[in-house]
């Protein structure tokens, strides 16, 4: 699934303006690739990016976690995504764009 972007929660239980400014802050594109939700990253190999429910803020190659998106985030949680996916950004965007 090279042109694929995992989600590992239902994509509708979050604000799709939440998804979408996430893939656009990491270069990557909202329209085009298919986007596989309620799915393991772990059971694919080979993908633009995955996001997961755990509980800390992390990012691992191209495997972002956060917390529960259902409500919402703190001002503080929201600062820390955002400096996690400029780290994302700024290490792995050639190879995204690869």
């Amino acid at each position: 699934m090279p042109n694929s972007v995992v989600l590992g929660f239902n994509l509708a239980s979050v604000p799709s303006a939440l998804v979408k400014d996430v893939l656009l802050s990491l270069g990557l594109p909202t329209e085009g690739p298919e986007v596989i939700s309620k799915a393991n990253s772990a059971e694919y190999s080979d993908y633009l990016f995955a996001w997961e429910i755990d509980e800390k803020i992390a990012l691992k190659g191209r495997l972002l976690t956060t917390p529960s998106l259902n409500n919402g985030f703190s001002v503080a949680t929201k600062k820390q995504l955002w400096t996690f996916l400029s780290r994302f950004q700024l290490n792995d965007a050639e190879r995204i764009k690869a």
